[in-house]
């Protein structure tokens, strides 16, 4: 549910916001992981068209990667990288992650 503009979601919970964008955008994404795990992971997924069209970008703190990838459809194209040392996650810092669309561009 929503409490304070927070919304909270449970394991392999998504929400989908039912605006839709102009073919260029900004968004900004905020998330913390309440049970952090080595498992344990957040991701925001953006350009939704359908289950076989959209873009997402995933952090994993065990790994302190971020993974960004792209569906289109229905086939799965993603890169990752190391996110630098100050970025490590301790388990109760609030993640912000903002994402600039501009043609097929993708700025994270």
């Amino acid at each position: 549910g929503v409490s304070n503009g927070v919304m909270n979601l449970s394991e392999d919970a998504a929400a989908l916001s039912k605006k839709s964008t102009s073919d260029d955008y900004t968004a900004e994404f905020n998330f913390r992981i309440k049970n952090h795990t080595a498992e344990a992971f957040a991701s925001a997924m953006f350009s939704y068209a359908d289950d076989n069209n959209y873009a997402y970008a995933c952090i994993s703190p065990s790994e302190n990667t971020l993974r960004l990838g792209t569906v289109v459809n229905g086939v799965r194209t993603e890169k990752s990288a190391k996110l630098p040392a100050e970025y490590a996650y301790t388990g109760s810092e609030l993640f912000n992650l903002t994402v600039k669309k501009e043609g097929k561009t993708f700025d994270v």
